[in-house]
């Protein structure tokens, strides 16, 4: 009985090697759950703030940093961010201010150079002015009573040279007629001849005068 039982067994076993596999033997069945899952994506870049000021120096020339906050450190209005070195600046300040010292000296020192040639003309003119008036008033005498008194002085004395060289003259010829007769001497007559030279001199400083 048992050796029945095994054989029917082994045949069986048999048939289900010889028969093809059912299509539905290999299908595993699973539960389908939602759930999240990572998705990472390896890349090189860099990353950028949303939100940054940009923070630049504007001093001219080469800007040394001794002091810088940590990255990431948050901070507040009114918080040192960084420190530059001063010595340049401090230098270039002290420079600017010796010149700017300098440029004021020499202003002041204009300002008060120019109220001196100020002063200096002011004087000037005034002088000016008063030696233009006492030129207009001595002009003004001058052609009101020294002028004419001058014409008549020169008139008179014309005249006058005039009558002495008439007077020579006609005493010279007298005095030649004299002489001719053995009245006077020659002496005399040459004494008349250089009383009227005189006269004619006399005369030419009148017309010119």
């Amino acid at each position: 009985m048992l050796v029945t039982a095994g054989l029917a067994l082994a045949a069986y076993g048999g048939l289900r090697t010889l028969r093809p596999p059912s299509p539905d033997a290999d299908i595993r069945l699973f539960d389908v759950v939602r759930r999240d899952f990572p998705v990472v994506l390896q890349e090189k870049g860099e990353l950028n703030a949303a939100n940054s000021i940009r923070i630049s120096c504007e001093l001219e020339g080469r800007a040394t940093i001794i002091e810088l906050v940590a990255e990431g450190t948050h901070v507040k209005k009114g918080d040192l961010l960084v420190q530059l070195a001063s010595d340049q600046i401090e230098e270039q300040i002290r420079e600017a201010e010796t010149r700017e010292a300098t440029a004021d000296a020499a202003y002041e020192a204009a300002v008060k150079e120019l109220q001196i040639l100020k002063d200096e003309d002011a004087s000037k003119i005034r002088k000016g002015e008063l030696a233009v008036w006492l030129a207009e008033n001595q002009n003004e005498k001058y052609n009101k009573g020294d002028a004419a008194e001058l014409r008549q002085d020169s008139n008179l004395a014309l005249e006058r040279a005039k009558y002495v060289l008439r007077r020579s003259e006609e005493e010279l010829k007298d005095s030649e007629e004299l002489y001719e007769q053995g009245f006077i001497t020659r002496i005399e007559l040459e004494n008349d001849k250089f009383d009227k030279y005189t006269a004619e001199i006399e005369l030419k400083k009148a017309t010119l005068a």
